[in-house]
This record gives C-alpha cells, sequence and structure tokens, in this order.
C-alpha cells in the first residue's frame, strides 16, 4: 500500500504540471484557462496533502495499511497512466480545442486512477487526521470541472461521459433563516454542492456551529433569541477561520458597514441565483483545511 502511495504522489505532481501546461495553450481564453489553473492548483494541493500523510503514517510505526486488497503493478501503473500520457502527447502537439482537452479531462479523472485514489484514501481514513483534508480537497476538484460542464451547455455531452464515482467526503451547508420560503429556496438552489442543515434561530445554530464542521455557512441578519451579527462574533471566537465560510443573505442595508469592516461576505437581497450559488462556491473551494499551507 505504502508504493501505491508513494505512486499515487507522483502521479498527482506531473497531472499538476500538465494541467499548468495545457492552461498555457488558453492564454486568450480566460474562463478555460482560468479552470485548468483551478485543475492545476487543485493537483498540486493533492500532492502535497498526500506526501504530508505519507509522512505521518512513515513517522508512526504503529500504523499499518497492510493488507492491501490490491497489488500495482507495472502493467496496471501503465493503464492507469495511459490518460494522461496521451493527454501530454497531445498538449505537445500544441493546439486542441476545448472539446478535445475536456475529453481529455473526463478520461483522467473519471478514470481508474480516481478508482485507486478512493480505494487509497478510504484505507486512511482511521489512521491520519489529514484525510478530511485531502478528501474535501478532491471533492472540490471534482465539482470544479463538473460546475464548469453544467456552465457551458455546449459541452453538456461531456456530463453524460463522468461516471459516478464514491463521495470521498460529504460538505455540508448550513442555512440559518427563519422564513421557510426563503430556506426552502436556498436549499434548492444548493443541494447540488453538499448536505443542506437548515436552522431557524441563532441559538441553534450556535450549537449546530460548535459541533459540526460547516464548509459554507448561509445566515439572516434578523433571527430570533440570537440575532445573525451577534451569532457571528461568538462564532468567530471559538473559530477564528469562520469568516472565509461565512455568508450574510439579508435585506437589512444597515449592517454593510459592519460586514465591510469584518471582511465577512453578504449578499443583498434580492439576488441573482447565480451569485447565490456562485458564493457558496467560493466558500467551499476556499474554506476547507487542505487550503492551508502545509
Amino acid at each position: 500500500m505504502r508504493k501505491a502511495i508513494e505512486w499515487l504522489i507522483h502521479m498527482e505532481e506531473e497531472s499538476g504540471q500538465v494541467y499548468n501546461e495545457a492552461a498555457k495553450l488558453f492564454k486568450d481564453d480566460s474562463e478555460f484557462c482560468k479552470l485548468l489553473n483551478g485543475l492545476s492548483k487543485d493537483e498540486n494541493q493533492h500532492y502535497r496533502l498526500l506526501l504530508k500523510a505519507q509522512q505521518h503514517l512513515e513517522s508512526n510505526a504503529a500504523i499499518s495499511l497492510e493488507p492491501a486488497y490490491m497489488s500495482l503493478d507495472d502493467k496496471t501503473k501503465k493503464k492507469i497512466k495511459k490518460p494522461l500520457i496521451d493527454f501530454i502527447k497531445a498538449i505537445n502537439k500544441g493546439k486542441l480545442s476545448r472539446a478535445e482537452v475536456l475529453e481529455h479531462i473526463v478520461k483522467i479523472e473519471y478514470s481508474e486512477w480516481n478508482d485507486l485514489f478512493a480505494y487509497i484514501l478510504g484505507s486512511m481514513k482511521d489512521t491520519t487526521k489529514d484525510f478530511i483534508d485531502i478528501a474535501t480537497n478532491i471533492q472540490q476538484h471534482r465539482r470544479r470541472i463538473e460546475r464548469f460542464l453544467e456552465n457551458n451547455i455546449e459541452h453538456a455531452e461531456f456530463l453524460k461521459a463522468i461516471k459516478p464515482l464514491p463521495t470521498l467526503w460529504n460538505e455540508r451547508i448550513l442555512i440559518i433563516e427563519s422564513s421557510d420560503v426563503v430556506a426552502n429556496m436556498l436549499s434548492t438552489i444548493l443541494n447540488k454542492e453538499g448536505s443542506i442543515d437548515i436552522v431557524t434561530d441563532g441559538n441553534t445554530a450556535l450549537k449546530k456551529i460548535s459541533h459540526t464542521f460547516y464548509a459554507a455557512i448561509i445566515s439572516a441578519v434578523d433571527l430570533p433569541k440570537l440575532d445573525g451579527i451577534e451569532l457571528y462574533k461568538q462564532a468567530l471566537k471559538k473559530f477564528p477561520d469562520i469568516r472565509k465560510r461565512f455568508i450574510f443573505f439579508t435585506s437589512n442595508k444597515g449592517h454593510i458597514s459592519f460586514f465591510k469592516k469584518c471582511g465577512v461576505k453578504y449578499l443583498i437581497k434580492p439576488t441573482p441565483i447565480n451569485e447565490i450559488r456562485g458564493s457558496v462556491i467560493s466558500a467551499l473551494e476556499t474554506s476547507y483545511l487542505g487550503l492551508k499551507k502545509s
């Protein structure tokens, strides 16, 4: 198993370099270049997190990943790496269309490589605290690709080609809203991005936040029992990093100066659906522990 982890670390490092090279071919296509650069950064982060996990495993002799229920022979490695090799060859030719690159991405990201990744991460689940960092990062990496395809209908055929992969980590999103209509609307908009919890007052929300890690929290200001501003202040004392996960959703413009002073995200009702989803996606992509430099 340890040899498989070493090989996977090498693969993640190489794929980060490949996505970076692909991005250079699309420097005049800002949207696609952003996707490819994002994938490159993701892979580099996977590399760093796996390396950190490997170091943890090596420094703890009591931890055993054996017996492994699979072997990673040279033939299997070659088969798994083939989609990446094909992509490298295509990049070296110097001219690729969006559709051609997306076809390579789908073959790479939804191949046996990720089945192997899922197996190894599952084996590490109870042995290292870095599992959550890695798993969360992988989930957001996948969603980055899927969101791009969902938002570019001309490439919708690639969504059909994406095979279901095991969920490594289920992101949790907390909605704090006293209006059932608004809460249900937000839940409908965001249900593809994670598991949704809804609470209707500030006290209950604070208890939830104290016991559960939420990758994104979207809250009204006017709440019963404990208002959103006081909820945020108390949560911030317990969890200093919560600012990047917290989004106020309100029609009360009287607190904008507070939001700006604290550097906390806010949306003023009514807000377009794409802005709501975009703000939450931004929180999901930047809030998890894996983005902290190791």
